[in-house]
């Protein structure tokens, strides 16, 4: 069993950005359109998006509201870090941005929190003003401990990301982060505006990310399982899952089958027609593809 401890991701993990004038507003919309279209699948229904006086619109990691002269757009993982360059400069402002750092450490990950945990209680001994500090285990191997409360401006989780992906009923995120524990950092207010300003326009972003977790939980008396800079890499055959990546399990799990037995019961014109894809019935194509 390889022992070595990994960083695989140092990125944002969510970004809530506003706009206040209507000019602004259109122009969010579009962008939050055209994100939608291009990175969500058919099998995540559009479900109705409501928060603090926002309403709108909400699919997979995508979440849209507006209200007169204003609106507002959440993102989540992977559109998180890939939209944050475009969308900073049409934001008015950033409500909240998440910072994660994915660790691979396949003995300390199960313990990993408790210990944290030990060090923080010892830390705020003679210090009675520092933030307050959870640990949260549960019968299933679930542990976490969060610095700070969810009204702070700056939030310090540390949890089991196997064990997470397990209580989400999720087997194919369970397998993903087998070993795994993640450092995320919340920032609200003041603080999430500096920091999506400055990883916008940031070549290194992953290294900047992985700096301002670490030196966030080096103050507060951690000892984070991962180094300041440096040390990252990908354990083998790792890579973050993408919407992409989603979308390919539906269709092989849920779509196939069923494709599949329309085709041995030679509905095949009708499966391609339903989809859109009726093109593909040309006899230069149908010939390819083995359809009569």
């Amino acid at each position: 069993m390889d022992h070595t401890i990994t960083i695989i991701e140092s990125q944002l993990d969510w970004l809530t950005m506003a706009v206040h004038t209507s000019q602004r507003r259109d122009i969010l919309q579009q962008s939050a359109s055209r994100i939608a279209h291009a990175t969500e699948s058919a099998k995540n229904a559009t479900k109705p998006f409501r928060l603090k006086g926002y309403s709108g619109w909400r699919v997979g990691r995508i979440r849209f509201g507006e209200r007169e002269g204003a609106a507002i757009i959440q993102l989540s993982g992977q559109l998180a870090a890939d939209h944050l360059a475009t969308l900073q400069p049409i934001a008015d402002s950033v409500t909240r941005i998440d910072l994660a750092v994915t660790v691979h450490d396949p003995w300390g990950y199960y313990l990993r929190p408790r210990v944290h945990y030990a060090e923080y209680v010892k830390f705020v001994h003679d210090r009675p003003n520092a933030a307050l500090g959870h640990l949260h285990e549960d019968t299933r191997g679930g542990s976490s401990i969060q610095i700070g409360d969810r009204s702070s401006e700056r939030v310090l989780r540390v949890y089991n990301k196997y064990a997470e992906q397990i209580a989400s009923n999720d087997p194919d995120g369970a397998d993903h982060y087998s070993g795994c524990v993640r450092y995320e950092l919340e920032l609200k207010g003041e603080n999430s505006e500096i920091i999506a300003a400055r990883l916008a326009a940031d070549p290194q972003r992953d290294a900047t990310v992985q700096a301002t977790v670490h030196e966030y939980a080096t103050h507060h008396g951690l000892h984070p399982a991962f180094d300041r800079s440096g040390g990252q890499a990908l354990k083998t055959g790792f890579r973050r899952r993408s919407d992409y990546d989603s979308r390919i399990r539906w269709y092989s799990k849920s779509v196939a089958p069923s494709i599949a037995v329309a085709l041995q019961q030679g509905e095949a014109c009708e499966v391609l027609d339903a989809l859109g894809l009726a093109h593909l019935l040309q006899p230069t194509v149908a010939g390819h593809l083995g359809i009569e």
